[in-house]
């Protein structure tokens, strides 16, 4: 997971030097630190009586070296903190605390950006440990142990959202399988084997913060949601998911039509107030 947020954030506000750290029992741990050299290395982890974790965890504050309050805290050990949350808990699963950051960045566009990717970053942590806890959520199908189209419209909303704020592309893909002895088999049948190879494909061939759906209205159609990937690097996805999906439907002995289509959902502009989002397409080219 830490290797796509790893990208997320060196792509959104460019630090010389970071560390993020997570909520382990009564402490925060360190568990990511990137560092150019230039800036001190981040503690192991912050005590529950420290003042920052007091301040992160406790009071869910995000801290600057510019602020009274932040230059306190935080002292040597950074210029921004705050917490990344579970948004469904209310509760700080983590932190992220920027050590170096460029000086021609603007304190005011940093915050927005900062406390845009700790709410994404927190997202993206729950999104792994709910992966991993997938057989009895509500959020996930029980058959293909996919997403829920109902889910979907919460999460894209959220990742939407962000892109508004921290100004980042949302792409995405259906895909739709075509088999006509798959057709003929029910929907528990036929929905299992087809959900393996789109789980299979995804965990394989895309990031953690890439989401897979199982839409369930058409037999057979499935769809990824993809943040921080532009309308121009749709194609080569499309393509990798199809083809990957062709071979493991191989090793399964069908030799099922694969159709992979994309649209954007998000491009920010300058005169964005609130996202714009186009409607779910329908149509699916064959391949």
């Amino acid at each position: 997971m830490f290797a796509s947020v790893d990208g997320l954030v060196h792509s959104i506000l460019t630090p010389t030097a970071y560390s993020i750290y997570l909520h382990i029992g009564d402490r925060l741990d360190l568990v990511v630190q990137t560092n150019d050299g230039k800036a001190p290395n981040a503690l192991g982890h912050y005590a529950a009586d420290s003042a920052l974790y007091r301040a992160v965890v406790t009071e869910h504050l995000v801290l600057h070296v510019a602020d009274p309050r932040g230059q306190q805290v935080l002292g040597s050990d950074g210029i921004i903190a705050g917490p990344l949350m579970d948004v469904d808990t209310g509760t700080a699963v983590g932190m992220l605390k920027i050590e170096g950051l460029p000086m021609t960045l603007l304190r005011q566009d940093i915050l927005q950006a900062f406390k845009a990717l700790c709410e994404w970053i927190g997202a993206a942590y729950r999104n792994a440990q709910r992966y991993e806890e997938a057989n009895q959520s509500r959020m996930v199908h029980t058959d293909s142990q996919l997403y829920t189209d109902a889910y979907y419209r919460d999460v894209s909303a959220f990742v939407l959202s962000l892109a508004a704020r921290a100004r980042f592309e949302v792409s995405q893909l259906t895909v739709r399988v075509t088999h006509d002895a798959l057709r003929k088999t029910g929907p528990v049948g036929s929905a299992r084997p087809l959900a393996e190879v789109v789980r299979s494909s995804v965990a394989k061939g895309l990031r953690v913060t890439d989401l897979a759906f199982d839409y369930q209205q058409e037999r057979g159609e499935f769809l990824i949601l993809l943040p921080m990937t532009p309308a121009e690097h749709c194609q080569a996805v499309a393509d990798r998911i199809r083809e990957m999906m062709r071979a493991h439907l191989a090793e399964l002995g069908h030799a099922a039509r694969v159709s992979v289509t994309f649209e954007t959902l998000y491009v920010p502009t300058a005169d964005d107030v609130k996202p714009w989002h186009r409607p779910i397409l329908r149509r699916v080219a064959p391949s």
